[in-house]
């Protein structure tokens, strides 16, 4: 049975599926009310200044552009006043011009059960990643992520969340991984979500199937949002720390990572139905160990469908 194993015990992945797919079924799915299906489809081009794989600490020391292409699909289905079931799938894929070797295909497979009683919130996500790379089998990650949420009043909603992670390579055994994470997210609507300001924190480490790649880390995120009429800008910003396991050699200090990454994203509606999609970020990844450390800036330019 495909399951998450995060520090010696068994989640069953996909036992919880199925027991969402059951609810999905169920007779009062249809007599509450009509699905909710949104449909979204993008096409566009990227500019990096430093191709590089998160996954595999790898950076290329060189710039390319890409076509980048974006599907998704998902429905939400209310089971009750206060209980609602939401499935759906994406794809994202990005093909390089010169670097072949780094085009990824990602597929999510998500299922989230969601229970809304007043200002409280709470629910329960599963999360299926299978990524490709260079037309390979590359990554699987599966993901179980009870949740929950209280708004108050009508400015402030807070939000935690605890995220238990199993990430498999198909022939990088060493990076295989059981990962937990848990957050906490803080909203201020100071005009509902035409301006508002998120902070979250994160706390999470990874148990790898090499001593030397073990981290904690600990993440800080910061977002603007702002609508100018129909136009939305967001400024975006985190930084985060990880200490790595120390190593065998004991003359050899351990791997500390800080990352940084900011930028602006702008979306503009070009009708009812379609929105040209801009973004530019910059990051900075400092590490002690020379090889991880390098910078980029990345320019996107896309156009999105939505039905």
């Amino acid at each position: 049975m495909n399951t998450i194993r995060t520090r010696g015990r068994a989640l069953p992945c996909m036992a919880l599926l199925a027991a969402l797919i059951a609810t999905l079924a169920s007779p009062a799915i249809a007599a509450d009310g009509d699905a909710d299906i949104d449909l979204r489809a993008a096409a566009g081009y990227r500019y990096d200044s430093n191709v590089s794989l998160a996954d595999l600490d790898a950076n290329l020391g060189a710039a390319d552009g890409a076509a980048i292409l974006e599907l998704s699909l998902d429905a939400r289905l209310p089971v009750s006043e206060r209980l609602a079931v939401t499935l759906g799938y994406g794809l994202d894929h990005t093909g390089w011009q010169d670097f072949g070797e780094f085009d990824t295909t990602l597929h999510r497979l998500q299922g989230d059960l969601a229970f809304r009683s007043g200002p409280w919130d709470a629910g329960i996500a599963l999360r299926h990643f299978a990524a490709r790379l260079d037309g390979e089998r590359f990554l699987d990650l599966r993901q179980f992520s009870p949740y929950g949420g209280r708004l108050f009043g009508q400015r402030l909603y807070l939000r935690a969340a605890a995220t238990f992670s199993d990430r498999s390579f198909a022939d990088r055994g060493e990076r295989d991984a059981d990962g937990r994470a848990f957050d906490v997210d803080a909203y201020w609507l100071l005009d509902g979500m035409q301006r508002y300001l998120a902070v979250g924190l994160q706390l999470a480490d990874e148990d790898a199937a090499s001593d030397a790649l073990d981290f904690d880390g600990r993440r800080l995120r910061l977002t603007w949002g702002q609508a100018f009429g129909h136009v939305e800008l967001k400024a975006r910003a985190h930084y985060e720390e990880r200490d790595y396991a120390p190593g065998s050699e004991p003359d050899v200090a351990a791997r500390r990572d800080e990352r940084l990454r900011a930028g602006l994203a702008l979306g503009v509606p070009l009708g009812e139905r379609f929105t040209l999609e801009g973004e530019a970020a910059w990051a900075d990844n400092a590490s002690t160990v020379a090889e991880y450390a390098f910078a980029e800036t990345i320019l996107e330019l896309s156009l999105a469908a939505e039905f």
